[in-house]
């Protein structure tokens, strides 16, 4: 399971790369500032997640994201918010 959350993970997060760069080479307004906070996990990583839960096949997205990535993962994931800021 780690090495698939691994592989997962590191072509999730080549894809974001290559769609972050294309996103702003096709952007009109990509050189203004974003206002606000800066969020805790990368885009890569919450599609980690998301698409982890799938394979992992918890009945629900609670339980998968409180008992799984927050305790079994926790080391993978160490910025990841609680459940109600994630969702």
């Amino acid at each position: 399971m780690i090495n698939q959350l691994i592989s997962t993970s590191c072509r999730i997060d080549d894809f974001c790369i290559i769609y972050h760069k294309e996103l702003q080479s096709k952007s009109i307004d990509h050189q203004k500032k974003k206002v606000g906070f800066k969020p805790s996990l990368s885009l890569s990583k919450i599609m980690t997640i998301l698409i982890m839960y799938q394979a992992v096949r918890y009945k629900d997205f609670k339980t998968y994201y409180v008992e799984f990535i927050k305790i079994y993962w926790k080391h993978y994931f160490p910025k990841a918010p609680s459940y109600n800021r994630f969702v």
